[in-house]
């Protein structure tokens, strides 16, 4: 199946033109609506759906998203405290209730199959009209970078709005006109100033709310937001508001739940991708000390069925887990390899028939007649999100309130998801229970990359709760659990093809050789088409029945190269796949960007200098190469205190509106292993709220990114994953850790992402190092065998 780009972008638009056919535009700041609290009083002063101010002078910030980690509680509380000019220490942040003021519109947007740089009007309209129904029919979700992008404009107006009616309640109290009362660090001034004096008086926000918090009206028009210059808050890096409780270990996390009498769960899951339990051999284990129970799971959102053991402490539940033997229906996935899969699919990557078509333009069939300058084909494996804290859901299922009746069952749990309103929704159908009697608690992640946009573990918290009514139940898996029973990044194979042409001569007499051609054919499952349904139920797919995630990193990519065609073909597997760290530029990244350096190195030119001939209609990506060359000093000799060479890699990515780029250093030590010295990060993110965080995020990105590129490989034998730890599935250690430099670029662009953007140059840059100091081409990950030598990663590997 062929698809052009025409006919994606149609199909997209079309899906959501049907929804919006009749439908009038939403109010003017709908997202800032007010009617969810209680009216104001003199205790507390509802103002819009994300600030109460309270005669405590407390300022509390209704958090809609999921503090994965990232630093997402301090920079949207940054955004809110610069136009209301209060105290970052003064807010409080509290769950937001699940509403549809509160649905992530960025995400939607993200999804649609444009390509960044198109400006047409079906691309501006279809954008329009996604935000418009998903404001409606969306889902609040934490993901693909979004946080501070989707509230960067509401958050801000939510705080001037805040501002001006504080300013108003302090000019009524005082009996003055409302520009003569200025606000600063959350609290009111009235100053007047002439020539001969002044005079001054001030009011906390909690005393103009216990004075007037009855009467105060919110402003109908707002002034506009603060200038860049204006700022006192953004831009600078603040202590995060989730510190100091991480540090002193009052930060609450699911596992962290108590209450007296309470029950932990362990789960234990059968062993391969798919199948679900026949029978329990050991049920005598019921009788051993401690355990209440042991109950059958159901295979439900994507995990296959198992067991949870119940018993009156963890350690008891998990010693008698471990000795269960069961019997499960056939498993279907006895036959998968994923040695046998990439063979198959490499050997199938040249038939193109099937592929869909992402972007293409110029005459590529033209250019295929001749023959390409340089031909690749390049692989990756499965990986798994493996965050520190593994699955976890405290839930309690209370029935007694009405003896005799569930009327008034309810259910609460204490988990961190980035999907609050989807997992209220599963452990309502699971419980039998209208969502509103379902309270979700979002607590603190322990990391995720992707793994809480998942519901399978909070499905099985709510199957046993059914089993202990009002009961706290804790349920937790285990590091094994959670390598067979993720939802990985999905393994994919790609062929990339690129023409060279020659231009001007080069100082040497010789000619500079630019593209003139690419294509790009991969193979690989589809994520959204796994993912939609199994978190939101049904057959909900994608509105174009596409997946823009199989090909970003590659058809949206910055490069002037006349004649191009990118495609892709969808594999259907039973491989659990999901959302992983940078989607799909975490791979396709690592394959232009290697291809990028192979077509420098092809046309005698050296790889920064090739990337900025074929950038220069986007300066911001030249000033990201700018700046890595400077700060980097790319292309000087370097060598290690022993004498040994250092090599230098490079690779640039777009992604989640944010440029980033990298410089890699590595040597090889005297026993042949690979030695990593120093990355260079650069990143252009727009307009910065936190740098500290953004620095973070980077270090964070590049950390991760290179566990990936070195050790990560999920291994399938059998229909069963390998991995059960970390001696199995390898990450970056401190001692490896190399110097990571990160350079933010100053920029008024709006805000780009910062949790992912990072990721993607990681692997392409480390490899191209290698290349260069090896000669060896890197063309499939992992880099490093189990002693940390090189792989022969060469072509044909």
């Amino acid at each position: 199946m062929t698809i052009s780009r025409r006919q994606v972008l149609w199909v997209g638009a079309g899906a959501v033109g049907a929804l919006v056919v009749g439908w009038g535009f939403a109010p003017p700041r709908s997202r800032l609506t007010h009617d969810l609290f209680e009216p104001s009083s003199r205790e507390a002063l509802s103002i819009n759906a994300w600030v109460r101010v309270g005669a405590d002078n407390s300022v509390t910030l209704f958090m809609p998203q999921c503090e994965l980690g990232q630093g997402v509680h301090t920079g949207l509380a940054m955004l809110l405290a610069e136009e209301l000019e209060c105290a970052l220490k003064q807010i409080r942040i509290e769950d937001a209730p699940i509403h549809p003021v509160y649905n992530n519109l960025v995400v939607s947007v993200d999804g649609l199959p444009f390509h960044p740089d198109s400006t047409g009007g079906l691309k501006r309209v279809s954008e329009h009209l996604t935000a418009k129904v998903m404001r409606e029919v969306g889902v609040m979700v934490t993901g693909g970078s979004s946080s501070v992008r989707d509230l960067w404009q509401v958050l801000r107006e939510a705080g001037v709005m805040a501002r001006e009616t504080l300013r108003q309640g302090a000019a009524s109290i005082w009996g003055v006109p409302v520009q003569d009362v200025l606000l600063r660090e959350g609290v009111a001034k009235y100053q007047r100033v002439d020539a001969q004096s002044t005079d001054k008086s001030t009011l906390s926000f909690g005393e103009i709310v216990s004075q007037a918090g009855d009467r105060l009206r919110v402003p109908a028009q707002l002034p506009p937001l603060k200038a860049a210059t204006e700022w006192r808050l953004l831009g600078r890096s603040p202590a995060r508001l989730d510190s100091a409780s991480k540090v002193d270990g009052s930060a609450k996390f699911a596992a962290d739940i108590r209450e007296p009498g309470m029950r932990y769960a362990f789960i234990r899951l059968l062993p391969w991708l798919d199948g679900e339990l026949a029978s329990i051999e050991d049920s005598d284990l019921e009788d051993a000390p401690g355990i209440h129970a042991i109950h059958p799971l159901t295979a439900a959102a994507g995990t296959v069925g198992g067991v949870g053991v119940v018993a009156a402490r963890r350690w008891q539940a998990e010693k008698v887990a471990n000795r269960l033997r069961w019997q499960a229906k056939p498993n279907q996935t006895a036959d998968i390899d994923d040695r046998r899969l990439n063979e198959a699919w490499r050997a199938q990557i040249d038939n193109e028939d099937e592929a869909a078509i992402y972007f293409e333009q110029g005459e590529v069939s033209t250019l295929k007649s001749q023959g390409a300058d340089v031909v690749a084909t390049y692989s990756v494996p499965y990986l798994a999100h493996a965050p520190m804290e593994t699955p976890s859901c405290s839930i309690k299922y209370s029935i007694t309130s009405t003896p005799g009746s569930l009327d008034g069952a309810r259910a609460e749990i204490w988990v961190a998801t980035q999907l609050p309103g989807r997992a209220r929704a599963i452990v309502a159908k699971r419980l039998d229970l209208d969502e509103q009697r379902v309270t979700v608690h979002n607590l603190y992640a322990g990391g995720s990359f992707g793994r809480r946009l998942e519901l399978d573990f909070i499905d099985q918290a709510a199957q046993l709760a059914r089993w202990h009514p009002d009961v706290l139940l804790q349920c937790q898996w285990s590091r094994s659990e959670d390598l067979r029973h993720d939802f990985y990044r999905p393994m994919a194979v790609a062929k990339l093809q690129g023409w060279l042409t020659p231009t001007s001569e080069r100082g040497d007499g010789n000619k500079l050789r630019r593209m003139a051609g690419l294509t790009a054919h991969s193979m690989s499952q589809s994520i959204v088409a796994q993912a939609l349904p199994r978190v939101f139920g049904g057959a909900l797919a994608s509105p174009s029945g596409l997946d823009k995630t199989q090909v970003e990193g590659v058809f949206d990519q910055a490069y002037d190269i006349a004649h191009q065609r990118i495609g892709h073909t969808s594999v259907e597997l039973p491989v659990p796949v999901g959302f992983w760290r940078s989607v799909g530029h975490s791979h396709q990244a690592f394959f232009l960007e290697s291809f990028i350096d192979e077509l420098a190195f092809a046309g005698g030119e050296d790889p920064l200098e090739f990337r900025l001939a074929h950038l220069k209609n986007h300066p911001r990506h030249q000033r990201v190469l700018e700046a890595l060359r400077e700060h980097a000093q790319w292309g000087e000799t370097k060598r290690t205190a022993e004498g040994r060479q250092i090599a230098q890699g490079l690779a640039i990515n777009r992604s989640f509106g944010s440029i980033v780029g990298q410089v890699h250093e590595v040597s090889v030590d005297a026993a042949g292993r690979l030695r990593l010295h120093r990355v260079v990060v650069v990143v252009d993110c727009g307009q910065v709220v936190h740098p500290g965080a953004v620095e973070q995020q980077m270090q964070s990105s590049v950390i991760y990114g290179l566990s990936a590129a070195l050790y990560g490989e999920i291994a399938i034998r059998g229909g069963e994953v390998a991995a059960r730890n970390f001696d199995g599935y390898p990450v970056l250690r401190m001692a490896e850790t190399p110097l990571i430099e990160v350079h933010i670029l100053p920029s008024d662009e709006a805000p780009g992402g910062v949790g992912e953007p990072g990721l993607p140059p990681t692997a392409p840059a480390l490899a191209n190092a290698v290349a260069r100091l090896t000669g060896i081409r890197p063309r499939r990950l992992p880099l490093l065998d189990a002693s940390g030598i090189v792989r022969d990663l060469s072509a044909g590997a």
